[in-house]
């Protein structure tokens, strides 16, 4: 692509520059070196905006919007890895010793791995959480920073680079963290745990996740309530531990309560909805109750066809199930008279 465009685009993009969203959607459209101009100071200005300081905008700004940090170019990214690089190189070569300076270099190492991790660059986005984590970790004053960055970490390692292990090392860091300075009732310890309990239930250990989401769900009833949005995912979460293990009476009991939060928050026509419907749905087929999983599938799929349309892989989901239970519930049928018809 380049920059040169009919006389008001360029003047509206021109204009955008004042205003860091609208920035981010002219330049995520552009690649910037390799496109040619003709007039030289647009593209000078662009490049400008991330060679000077206001890099620094730029990374708050990044950091604050996964819509604006998915579609950023990727030479905006190389521009700030390379200011950071050059920061730590600073950094490291003073040992500034000012703990206001340690922690704001800290934040700058933070908010650009968030910048990293989400363009689809893992490593550089640990060694970043990790150069903010050394010096967090010095701050007794807010050692709950520290448990942030072990959960950022671990959130990457599991995602981006699929290593259950590693991973689960990080989320019980921040546990341990928590506990220590939040105490074992609060909402964020509650939300590590489950972090816990998603790993061991990757890694197979259903029972060991089983413990972590009821330690989790526990102090979401007590301090969020029996109505919140977390406590309702939890009863999910749980559902489809025990759904999996064979317990599928348990399940439905879980899926249930989730349901009823749902209902109560989102209605009876949202996707939130419409996933437990389908939770419900399976669990009752497991069971062998081919007629009732049916029923919910068809609420789940009429709830997809409206919210999100009849081309949405979940609407898809709830068509193939629905095809393939009309197709079980028919024979069945068909058995069922030719039994009644034999004579003995």
């Amino acid at each position: 692509l380049t920059i040169a465009m009919p006389p008001r685009e360029r003047e509206d993009m021109m204009e955008s520059l004042g205003d860091m969203n609208h920035l981010f959607d002219a330049i995520s459209k552009i690649n910037i070196k390799e496109a040619q101009t003709s007039i030289k100071a647009d593209k000078t200005q662009l490049l400008d905006i991330v060679k000077e300081f206001r890099i620094l905008d730029i990374v708050r700004e990044l950091s604050a919007c996964t819509r604006l940090s998915n579609r950023v170019s990727e030479w905006v990214r190389e521009h700030v890895k390379d200011y950071v690089r050059d920061q730590i190189y600073a950094y490291e070569r003073e040992q500034q010793g000012d703990i206001t300076t340690d922690l704001e270099f800290a934040d700058l190492c933070r908010k650009v791995g968030h910048v990293m991790s989400k363009g689809g660059r893992p490593d550089d986005a640990i060694f970043l959480y990790r150069k903010a984590l050394k010096i967090r970790e010095q701050d007794w004053n807010n050692l709950r920073q520290s448990a942030e960055l072990h959960n950022e970490i671990g959130s990457v390692i599991l995602d981006d680079k699929y290593d259950p292990d590693a991973a689960l090392l990080e989320y019980k860091l921040a546990v341990r963290i928590y506990e220590e300075v939040l105490g074992k009732s609060h909402p964020d310890t509650a939300s590590s745990y489950c972090s816990v309990g998603k790993v061991l239930d990757l890694k197979g250990d259903f029972d060991g996740a089983l413990v972590e989401y009821r330690k989790a769900g526990d102090i979401y009833e007590k301090v969020l309530g029996t109505h919140h949005p977390f406590t309702a995912t939890l009863y999910n979460n749980i559902g489809l531990i025990m759904d999996g293990k064979g317990d599928h009476d348990n399940a439905l009991v879980e899926f249930r309560k989730a349901l009823l939060i749902e209902e109560l928050i989102y209605g009876k026509e949202h996707p939130t909805t419409s996933a437990t419907y389908n939770n419900i749905g399976g669990a009752l087929y497991e069971k062998g109750s081919i007629d009732l999983a049916l029923t919910e599938f068809k609420k789940a799929h009429a709830i997809n066809v409206k919210t999100l349309g009849e081309d949405h892989a979940f609407t898809a989901i709830t068509s193939n199930w629905i095809t393939k239970l009309s197709g079980e519930v028919k024979e069945k049928s068909v058995w069922a008279t030719v039994f009644n018809k034999v004579e003995f």
